[in-house]
């Protein structure tokens, strides 16, 4: 998968087809949007596989799904069946309309991982977190259409819808967009009979 890949492109889709496309950052001066998108989920440890670290989970409206725990997964033999997992996902994205930063050039495309665990008391739990840094250029803008067009880092071109044409309108061609994409989950589970 390219360096932008298939999230980043979901995100800047997202971006461009909500709301105004670019709002003046204060602080910065820099025109800027950020979209996020928050899910929270419940479910029951219906399954648990202690040798293939498989670990089923039911919802609320019976729909299963397994999982494959990793050895990064620590505490795994406390989990239980009928233990509650509770989890927050949330997905965003910042799009700046500017150059990016030598720190960031040198690390397009690059991930930033970063994880913490519960220690050994209280309830399992834990949080991933994840941001990738990209960027885009503006190769073409479709007023009629409402259709902007960029040029990923690694040559791909991607058309996005925009909401409006005013938004379009604050876009110029050879313009770069930075986008930075982050992606976290916060969980925990709660015990049976807790």
């Amino acid at each position: 998968m390219n360096k932008l890949g298939l999230f980043g492109t979901v995100c800047l889709l997202c971006i461009a087809s909500t709301g105004s496309l670019m709002a003046q950052d204060a602080a910065t001066d820099v025109p800027s949007r950020q979209e996020t998108i928050s899910v929270d989920l419940v479910a029951t440890i219906s399954a648990i596989n202690p040798e293939t670290r498989e670990i089923q989970l039911t919802d609320g409206q019976g729909q299963v799904r397994t999982l494959v725990a990793n050895e990064r997964v620590q505490r795994f033999n406390e989990l239980k069946v009928g233990d509650e997992v509770h989890a927050t996902i949330e997905i965003s994205a910042l799009a700046e309309l500017r150059e990016p930063t030598a720190e960031e050039i040198a690390s397009l495309g690059e991930a930033k991982l970063g994880v913490v665990r519960s220690g050994g008391t209280g309830p399992v739990s834990g949080s991933l977190a994840e941001s990738v840094t990209s960027a885009v250029t503006v190769v073409g803008l479709d007023l009629i259409s409402e259709i902007v067009t960029v040029l990923t880092v690694d040559g791909e071109l991607v058309d996005v819808r925009a909401q409006s044409e005013e938004n379009l309108r604050q876009l110029r061609l050879g313009d770069t967009i930075v986008v930075t994409y982050t992606a976290s989950i916060v969980g925990s589970v709660v015990p049976v009979g807790e």
